[in-house]
């Protein structure tokens, strides 16, 4: 009888013993797991994408053995990381984020980067399906900048010009660098508006902008010949003069990392004259002015994101 004891106090203590080994094997185990998400997410801060994504998508295969939302964070962040990189597959892992973990707390952001890859390619139609899902006050500090002038300018391609310009209206204050991108197009809506004295002083603040420096004086000169102004447009005769060896004024190169991701709405060809007084002259032939505010796209070109040429000889 005693013996039976015995053998029962020992079981239980090798039971006992065992739950704990096993308890304390989890706690590593769960330590680990944080320790790597740690050294994933320093290399994603540090923009090391590549190294990121693959600890990233180590965590998010393991399923079950992290907790849910260490696997819905690590399944984010691998998503985030194909985007960073381009890859070809981020749509369908920002898409399968969202349908695996929809109450995240980063699908606002997730639908942030599905309207980035999408706008990346071109497709602004596509990134603005995305872009109008984003709760705009929710969206990442350092990121807002970045909305706001890519739906602005989603919206502009779209031709839908009223809602292009609230968006650029909350970034022509900034000092992003997508501010003058947006101040730029702003003044141009402007322009096309019949707004010139609104459009000059925007313009005027762009002057000294290298990336603007060659198209803004034609904007420039083209509303001081609408006001009348024609003192101003004889003394601007020099910058236009200087600016005709360049035959054009083009946009500058396209590149997703810089403020340099949007199209010119056209390319403005520099007056050829030779001296000032023969501006007089070729202010006659210059071409009719934009329509006044409160014309309506179907009844007059607004000069859209279609490239289009306007020569002024």
């Amino acid at each position: 009888m005693q013996m039976q004891r015995v053998k029962i106090l020992v079981l239980a203590a090798i039971m006992l013993l065992s739950a704990a080994g096993a308890a304390a094997q989890k706690k590593s185990s769960g330590e680990s797991e944080k320790v790597l998400f740690r050294q994933a997410l320093d290399l994603y801060q540090k923009e090391k994408y590549a190294s990121a994504q693959n600890l990233f998508d180590k965590l998010a295969a393991e399923g079950m053995s992290v907790d849910e939302q260490m696997a819905g964070d690590a399944c984010y962040y691998g998503a985030v990381c194909a985007e960073k990189l381009t890859n070809k597959d981020a749509d369908f892992r920002l898409q399968e984020f969202l349908r695996l973990y929809p109450q995240s707390k980063h699908c606002n952001m997730a639908n942030f980067y599905l309207g980035n890859y999408h706008y990346a390619a071109g497709d602004y139609k596509k990134a603005l399906k995305y872009y109008v899902k984003v709760q705009a006050r929710e969206v990442e500090y350092g990121h807002r900048s970045e909305y706001n002038f890519k739906v602005g300018y989603c919206y502009f391609s779209d031709e839908q010009y009223d809602d292009a310009k609230k968006y650029f209206a909350q970034e022509i204050n900034g000092k992003s660098k997508y501010t003058n991108a947006a101040l730029y197009y702003y003044a141009h809506l402007q322009y096309m508006d019949g707004k010139y004295d609104l459009a000059l002083r925007n313009f005027q603040k762009l002057q000294s902008d290298r990336k603007f420096a060659k198209i803004v004086p034609s904007y420039i000169a083209r509303i001081y010949y609408y006001l009348g102004k024609n003192d101003e447009l004889l003394e601007m005769a020099p910058v236009l003069l200087s600016s005709r060896r360049t035959k054009s004024a083009r946009w500058w190169p396209r590149s997703i990392s810089t403020v340099a991701t949007t199209r010119m709405p056209w390319t403005i060809m520099m007056p050829q004259c030779a001296t000032a007084p023969a501006m007089r002259n070729t202010m006659q032939s210059w071409p009719i002015r934009p329509k006044p505010s409160g014309a309506t796209p179907s009844s007059w070109s607004r000069c859209s994101a279609r490239r289009r040429t306007a020569t002024i000889r």
